[in-house]
């Protein structure tokens, strides 16, 4: 009787030493991925970023085989929502869609709750360059005219942003700092206001995305005079990037990158399903055709590239942040 005891207790030892060495598996990737909706966060009110989230959210949901949800939390210039993403559960249910700049950029100019780890970039999908646009009555045809102005009149150019620390006024001082010049920034709560100051001759110039500028092209109440990266924008063809133009300018500073994010500790299988089913969206051609439609450059890059991609704005940010002297709201 002793002996089947200590036999019992043996087999019984062993059954729970191999189930403690099972590996650990995270709730989140209990069972197949995904099993239920899906929501991507938008940081930002309706507009470019959410259009693009929109678009590729019914793809997405094709092939995963879940709805893919759209919701809009907007506020603190991208924060709340992406703070939002970031306190949710990893397991692939909450993610973020937002331009970089939410991790490259806002967190050296404002306190947050969150920092650059802890989101992981799933994959970029699209780019959108910053234009520099003066108003028809200014007396610049062209960049370089522009720059030559600026050398013999310091201070004299003002430019738009959409507020101080902003992605457009970091733009702005690459460009001066590229070129030699110095500018007066006038931040303002919008671009929208920043291009009626233009077109009503209150300000210079303004640095802004191509879909709020293009339409002012067209109606003659804008000229572009370059696009701030090192690729000529399609719809705008004639207009020279500024290292064609001989300036030697950070691009990392005009581009806007956009993708897909998921909380730190989201399982690596999940993201990985994540990464494979936006690159299948971004090749598929009727996606493609709508983002072009809307102004954006599609480009998808994976984990590594768009970790990397980030992690190099980042330092530029804040390199630029350390010299203005920008203080964190």
């Amino acid at each position: 009787m002793f002996k089947k005891a200590i036999s019992f207790l043996g087999v019984l030892t062993l059954v729970i030493t191999s189930f403690l060495l099972i590996p650990f598996i995270p709730c989140g990737w209990c069972g197949e991925y995904p099993e239920r909706p899906i929501t991507v966060v938008v940081p930002y009110a309706p507009g470019a970023t959410d259009i693009e989230a929109r678009t590729l959210a019914p793809m997405m949901s094709k092939i995963l085989g879940q709805s893919v949800l759209v919701e809009n939390r907007s506020g603190g210039g991208g924060s709340i929502g992406t703070n939002y993403v970031v306190q949710s559960k990893p397991n692939g249910y909450n993610l973020l869609y937002a331009a970089g700049t939410v991790l490259t950029l806002t967190p050296h100019v404002s306190d947050l709750p969150y920092k650059f780890d802890d989101l992981l970039p799933i994959a970029m999908t699209s780019y959108i360059p910053q234009f520099l646009a003066v108003g028809v009555n200014t007396p610049w045809k062209t960049i370089q005219d522009f720059v030559e102005y600026a050398k013999k009149h310091p201070h004299v150019i003002k430019y738009g942003s959409t507020g101080t620390g902003s992605a457009v006024h970091f733009c702005g001082e690459a460009l001066a700092a590229a070129a030699g010049i110095e500018l007066t920034h006038v931040p303002f709560k919008g671009v929208a206001e920043a291009i009626t100051a233009v077109i009503g001759g209150h300000i210079d110039g303004v640095f802004a995305m191509p879909q709020p500028i293009i339409p002012q092209v067209r109606g003659g109440k804008l000229r572009v005079l370059a696009v701030c990266s090192s690729q000529r924008y399609p719809d705008l063809p004639d207009v020279p990037t500024l290292p064609e133009a001989g300036i030697p300018f950070e691009t990392r500073a005009g581009i806007n990158w956009f993708g897909f994010f998921a909380p730190k500790g989201t399982p690596k299988p999940i993201c990985d399903k994540l990464t494979e089913t936006v690159d299948k969206v971004i090749t598929d051609q009727e996606s493609f055709n709508t983002l072009r439609k809307i102004g954006s450059l599609p480009e998808f890059r994976g984990q590594k590239e768009f970790k990397t991609l980030l992690e190099k704005q980042s330092l530029m940010f804040k390199e630029l942040s350390d010299k203005l002297g920008v203080k964190k709201k």
